[in-house]
């Protein structure tokens, strides 16, 4: 060690006035109104907090969405163009055939052969 610093202290500080009872109450009061002050301001920022996290979320969830209804619609366009069919038939609905007079079970009756 230092034999020069070995006995350093720091020094007690100096006050400009005397402390007093009323000074000292004054500091005290000016403190709690300080404190007060900024209890007000953390109510503010905590009253603010739910419409900021609202916020925050709206924003994170915009671009979600918008890629939903995109899928939804592009979904949607595939599932009308698959149900509608290929070759279209423009004077009848149905693509049934029909062969008019021919009854099938008198057509299998006259092509037996007796033994």
């Amino acid at each position: 060690m230092d034999p020069i610093h070995s006995n350093a202290q720091a020094s007690e500080p100096q006050w400009l006035e005397p402390p007093t009872s009323t000074n000292h109450d004054k500091f005290l009061e000016q403190r709690i109104e300080e404190l007060e002050q900024q209890v007000a301001a953390y109510d503010a920022l905590l009253n603010e907090l739910p419409d900021l996290f609202e916020r925050k979320f709206q924003e994170r969830l915009a671009p979600i969405l918008e890629r939903y209804q995109l899928l939804s619609e592009q979904q949607q366009k595939n599932a009308t163009t698959a149900e509608t069919p290929l070759l279209q038939s423009t004077k009848s609905p149905d693509n049934v055939v029909r062969f008019p007079g021919i009854k099938l079970m008198s057509f299998l009756r006259s092509r037996k052969r007796s033994a």
